[in-house]
């Protein structure tokens, strides 16, 4: 069964959601302006996400 992860929107310096249909900036350029993954990862709250992810597998674990 899969397990489905969310996120926390990308959002701009003013906090307003990026998003395609507004012309807001790609993946691509902000590596381009010398991005990392873990900048990326760091700025939607990824090692939340992580965090919960560790937690739930080790649940899954005990109950086997």
């Amino acid at each position: 069964e899969p397990v489905y992860v969310h996120h926390d929107l990308v959002t701009d310096t003013d906090g307003r959601k990026l998003a395609k249909s507004a012309a807001d900036t790609a993946l691509a350029a902000l590596r381009a302006e010398g991005w990392s993954a873990a900048d990326v990862r760091r700025r939607i709250g990824w090692d939340a996400v992580e965090r919960d992810l560790d937690r739930f597998s080790r649940e899954l674990i005990a109950v086997a």
